[in-house]
C-alpha cells in the first residue's frame, strides 16, 4: 500500500484554537467527574433496592472516572498547546485542571509523550519501553498506568530540580519555565491531594464514592486504552496509532479517540479532529494507505488482550 512520508496539508481552520471549545471541554471533564460522583453517592442512600442503586452506581462512576481521564487528557491538550493561543497559558492550563488526578504529573508525562510522538513505535518511543512490558489483559489494566505515573513523578521531581532528562525531544520552553512548571505541578498535586484527604476525613463515604473509587476506575480504564491506540500498529505514518470512530467514544473522550489523526496533526485541537477525520477520508487518504480505523466499541477492546501486543 502506498505509504506517505508526510501527513497531507488540511484547511488552516482544522488547526484553530477556539477559546470557547476549550472552556467547553475543561467543563465537560468537571461535569462528569464532580456531578458522576455526588450523584452516585445520593444514590447511595437513597430507597432504591440494592439491584437498580448498584446498577445506577456504575454509570455514573463511570461518567465520574471518565470526568478524571478528560481531565489527564485536558492536560495532554495543554503540552500540545491546543487549549490557548498563548504557549503558556495553554500548558499552565493544562498542569492545573490534569493536577487534580491524584498521582498524575503531566509535564512529567508531556517531555515523555513529545518524544514518543517523535520515535511513535521505534526503539527510541518512551511509550514502547514501557507498555510493551505487559502482555495479558489484566497486567495491563493493573498496572501499565501505575508504571507510567511513577515514571512521569520520577520525571517532574528531576525537572523540578533542574536536572536533564534522557529524551530526544524537548519542550518548547525555556530551562527556567520548565523548572517552574515541574514545581508548580507538584505544588498543585499536593493542593489537590490534601484537598481529597480532607473531605475523605471529613466524610469517609462521601469520599469513597466522590473520590477515591472513581480514581480506581480511571487508572483501570486509562490502563488500556494505551493499547487501543497502539496494539497491533506498526512505525509508519497512518500506520502506527489507531482510530476508534465510534460516535460513544467520540461523546466520551470529547474527540480525542481519534487518534491515528492526532498523531498526524499533534497540534490541532482535540474537538477538531472528527472534522480532520472525515476531510482524510474524503480524500481517499485512509484507502490509500495501511490505516487502522475500528467502529466498533468491542471491536475496539479487543486490542487489550494478549492476542494483540504492543509494538516492540
Amino acid at each position: 500500500m502506498t505509504k506517505k512520508q508526510r501527513p497531507p496539508k488540511i484547511p488552516k481552520k482544522l488547526r484553530q484554537i477556539s477559546n470557547w471549545k476549550t472552556s467547553l471541554f475543561i467543563t465537560t471533564a468537571l461535569l462528569f467527574f464532580i456531578c458522576g460522583g455526588i450523584s452516585a453517592f445520593y444514590l447511595w442512600n437513597s430507597n432504591l433496592n440494592n439491584y437498580a442503586k448498584i446498577s445506577l452506581m456504575a454509570v455514573l462512576l463511570f461518567f465520574a472516572q471518565q470526568g478524571l481521564h478528560l481531565l489527564g487528557w485536558v492536560g495532554h491538550e495543554g503540552f500540545h498547546l491546543c487549549l490557548h493561543k498563548n504557549k503558556k497559558n495553554s500548558a499552565y492550563l493544562g498542569l492545573f485542571f490534569s493536577s487534580m488526578v491524584f498521582s498524575f504529573q503531566q509535564i512529567g508525562s508531556a517531555i515523555s509523550h513529545w518524544t514518543h510522538h517523535a520515535h511513535t513505535n521505534n526503539a527510541k518511543d518512551p511509550d514502547v519501553q514501557i507498555f510493551n512490558k505487559y502482555t495479558s489483559f489484566f497486567s495491563r489494566m493493573l498496572f501499565a498506568r501505575l508504571h507510567a505515573n511513577r515514571i512521569y513523578l520520577k520525571n517532574t521531581i528531576a525537572l523540578a530540580r533542574n536536572k536533564s532528562l534522557n529524551y530526544d525531544v524537548i519542550l518548547p520552553f525555556d530551562p527556567i519555565e520548565i523548572q517552574k512548571m515541574a514545581i508548580t505541578n507538584l505544588s498543585l498535586s499536593g493542593f489537590w491531594m490534601i484537598t481529597y484527604i480532607i473531605i475523605t476525613a471529613q466524610h469517609f463515604i462521601f469520599g469513597l464514592i466522590c473520590i477515591i473509587i472513581p480514581h480506581i476506575l480511571t487508572i483501570l480504564y486509562s490502563s488500556i486504552r494505551t493499547y487501543l491506540e497502539h496494539a497491533d500498529t506498526g512505525k509508519e505514518i497512518f500506520d502506527n496509532s489507531r482510530t476508534r470512530n465510534n460516535p460513544f467514544f467520540t461523546f466520551f473522550y470529547f474527540g480525542n479517540n481519534f487518534h491515528l489523526e492526532h498523531h498526524l496533526y499533534p497540534t490541532v485541537p482535540c474537538y477538531n479532529l472528527p472534522k480532520v477525520h472525515q476531510f482524510l477520508k474524503q480524500q481517499h487518504y485512509f484507502e490509500e494507505n495501511n490505516t487502522h480505523i475500528v467502529s466498533g466499541v468491542l471491536e475496539a477492546y479487543k486490542y487489550s488482550t494478549k492476542k494483540h501486543q504492543y509494538p516492540s
